[in-house]
């Protein structure tokens, strides 16, 4: 096992350990108490003392249990931290990794705003440039009268609505969409730290604590199963599932080229639309692996997005970024481009967390009933003794 997963598996054993060590001080200290009462009180306490030993049993073989079953995390993970590898694979899609031109959120929503900006103002240009036009061709309001021909006065031309729309556009559909998809994952990277920090160390103990106290009855005993059932999917199952889906990712997003055969990629990938540089007089950042894909290093595969337009060095005052933004060719191949880099942000920030919280909350709500009716099914047979 790695040394990154070792307090992964350990760092809550001790407190868990103590639980059950109370546990049988408290049962043992009751158990003496019970030699100094009447017989018919005596009875009645050494047959608690036998229901409160098997809540203390199943309780440390469910500690055990929890050993193996997150040193087989560790493996999932190929010996790295479960959680580490999911906030890293997380806050990858919520900044993208420095270098390499992945659509994070930041970038994505850096990247609407910059965009929108610019098109306001290569719509003003546009529009300055119909105003020109119109002018012309009305030849100062009194509008243009030959031998061969005559013009009215032409109406106003605004060439820049289509720009100005676009403007728009990002703002008012587009943010909204990318904003809802970063707001979810940073919600799911906060999730996890605390889910790291506080299930097995807070919660797994108060449900251990829960069940030393069975003679409470059957209420008190369900709600000690669903803490600690809670507990395990979220410090178990949870992080698993957003590092399969950093897999998943790979996988759906992986090419067959090079060599590569399924199951390494996927043999639909060429199918895809994929979000790529425009590679336009370097208002975009080049594709420097040549193959029209950026590559998200070591979570997320060949995942393909556009990279964002640089405002800074926009307002350093180099024109040339603004003026390829003037052909509507590169307009129109922007739009659909940073469309394709939303909708791939989306599956990964909304349809993969969907697909997540649907897992952890079966898992939790199946390991409940199936705690229940397993302490159950011991305590009676302590009672037919």
């Amino acid at each position: 096992m790695a040394g990154s997963c070792f307090g992964y598996v350990t760092d809550w054993n001790f407190i868990a350990f103590l639980v059950i060590l109370m546990s049988l001080l408290g049962i043992a200290l009751l158990y003496a108490l019970s030699n100094f009462l009447s017989a018919s009180t005596r009875a009645k306490i050494r047959g608690l003392v036998r229901t409160e030993v098997t809540q203390v049993i199943l309780s440390g073989l469910i500690i055990v249990l929890l050993i193996s079953a997150t040193s087989v995390a560790c493996d999932v993970t190929q010996g790295s931290d479960p959680f580490g590898f999911a906030t890293g694979y997380v806050g990858e899609l919520i900044t993208g990794p420095p270098g390499n031109g992945f659509m994070g959120g930041i970038q994505l929503i850096t990247g609407l705003f910059s965009y929108s900006f610019a098109y306001s103002i290569v719509s003003g240009i546009w529009q300055g440039v119909g105003d020109l036009v119109s002018s012309y061709l009305s030849g100062g309001g009194q509008g243009l009268n030959t031998p061969v021909f005559s013009i009215a006065p032409a109406p106003g031309l605004d060439l820049g609505i289509p720009y100005g729309a676009l403007s728009t556009l990002y703002i008012d559909f587009f943010f909204p969409f990318a904003l809802v998809g970063i707001s979810l994952m940073f919600v799911q990277y906060l999730v996890l730290v605390i889910s790291q920090a506080a299930a097995f160390s807070i919660l797994l103990p108060i449900g251990l604590i829960l069940r030393s106290f069975a003679f409470a009855g059957q209420g008190l005993r369900n709600a000690a199963n669903a803490v600690i059932a809670i507990a395990i999917a979220l410090y178990i199952i949870y992080p698993l599932t957003v590092a399969f889906d950093a897999y998943s990712i790979t996988w759906i997003y992986t090419q067959c080229t090079g060599g590569l055969l399924p199951p390494a990629c996927n043999p639909s990938a060429n199918f895809l639309t994929f979000a790529t540089d425009l590679n336009v007089n370097g208002f975009l950042s080049q594709d420097t692996t040549g193959t029209g894909c950026i590559s998200t290093g070591n979570y997320a595969g060949n995942f393909c997005s556009m990279s964002p337009y640089s405002a800074l060095s926009f307002f350093s005052g180099e024109l040339g970024t603004i003026l390829p933004l003037i052909y509507p060719g590169n307009a129109i191949a922007g739009a659909e481009n940073i469309t394709v880099a939303l909708a791939e942000y989306l599956f990964a920030a909304i349809f993969m967390l969907g697909i997540n919280l649907a897992i952890v909350l079966a898992f939790a709500s199946g390991l409940t009933h199936a705690l229940d009716y397993g302490i159950e099914g011991a305590a009676s047979f302590w009672s037919s003794l």
